[in-house]
Parts: C-alpha cells; structure tokens; sequence
C-alpha cells in the first residue's frame, strides 16, 4: 500500500516531539510519497532535514511535475485543473447559500490530489476536515492497474493513523492517545464566510 503525505499532518507529527514518529509512515506504508510543494512548504528546519534524509535513502519519494514524462505531465495538469474547478465552484455555490467555504486553500492539497490521481496512488495522510467530504463529492478514484475495479481515493487521519499503529503495535495504545490528543490542537479549523 502506497500513500502521500499532506503538510498539516506532517507538521503535526512533527510537533509530536518524537524524532521517530515521520518514520512511522514507514512501517504502515510500502512508499510514502510527498509532494515536492508539500516539501517546499516546510519552514521547521528539523522536520525539512529529516524529511530530506528519507528522501535521500530512498524511504521516501517526492512526487515533483517538472520530472514526469509529457504524458504524466499532461495528466497531472488536467487533474490540477479539474480539482482547481471544482473547488472553485463547491466555494461559490457555499457562498451563494451563505455556508462556510471550503478550507482546502493551501495550494499543496489540491497539488497533492492532482499527484495522488496521478500516480494511481490509493491513500492520502491529512488531518484536513474537509477533505474527505471533497473527496467523496467529486467521486475520486484511482485504479491499482489489476482486474479489481477502481476504488476511491481514502483520506487518513491523525485519529486512523494512530490507531492503524496501535493495531499492529508499533506504538502502545496510550503513545497512541497521546499522539491523537497533541495532534487535535493543531488541527485546521473550518471557516466561516465572515472570516
């Protein structure tokens, strides 16, 4: 199983104090992939060298547009832009009935989902709420390239990822409670039209 690492959860592992926590995603994820804006986004020194690290050895892959063939390239742009569109008109049509307008603002979680379809890549770590009501609407699926039909992009949590690591032990049930109750103060919170 491979999946793609969203810059609000991986900012809150990394406030989780624990040097071994970004490695985590190791031991629940064949391929961690991040998306180079997500890397660019990083302005903790610490968290960008130990991400650079993973790079550099290989754990982890960055997903960058300007190294994709001409094929993939057009792809991600169509996706891109496909998703650019759709949040646009899912934040005018909440405005027009006076809702709170989508929080996927930060350019990376668009970029992230373009890559995810992409690459065919099933499972995207984010702690952003409104993500999974996004990705549900627009009805986005990847397909793993067996005869099994295409299955629709999961979004997984700070709340499922510790509990995917407690499962399998890799962390006790209380690292796990801790990690999800430290995480929570650091999650986005939903805007409002006034705001």
């Amino acid at each position: 199983m491979t999946a793609l690492i969203e810059t609000q959860l991986l900012i809150q592992m990394a406030q989780f104090q624990a040097s071994h926590v970004i490695g985590w995603l190791q031991n629940l994820y064949k391929v961690v992939y991040i998306h180079i804006d997500v890397y660019q986004e990083l302005t903790d020194g610490q968290l960008k060298r130990q991400v650079t690290r993973l790079i550099m050895r290989g754990d982890w892959v960055i997903f960058s547009p300007a190294r994709l063939s001409a094929t993939e390239h057009a792809l991600y742009q169509a996706h891109l832009a496909m998703l650019t569109s759709a949040w646009l008109t899912t934040n005018q049509q909440a405005l027009q009935r006076q809702q709170p307008i989508s929080s996927l603002t930060q350019p990376s979680t668009l970029a992230t989902l373009a890559a995810s379809l992409t690459w065919d890549i099933p499972i995207i770590c984010s702690d952003n709420p409104e993500l999974t009501d996004f990705i549900n609407h627009q009805d986005l699926k990847v397909n793993d390239h067996s005869k099994r039909p295409s299955r629709r992009l999961q979004q997984v949590t700070a709340l499922q990822l510790s509990q995917q690591l407690a499962q399998r032990h890799l962390i006790t049930p209380a690292v796990a409670r801790l990690f999800y109750e430290q995480t929570r103060l650091f999650q986005p919170v939903r805007k409002s039209n006034s705001d």
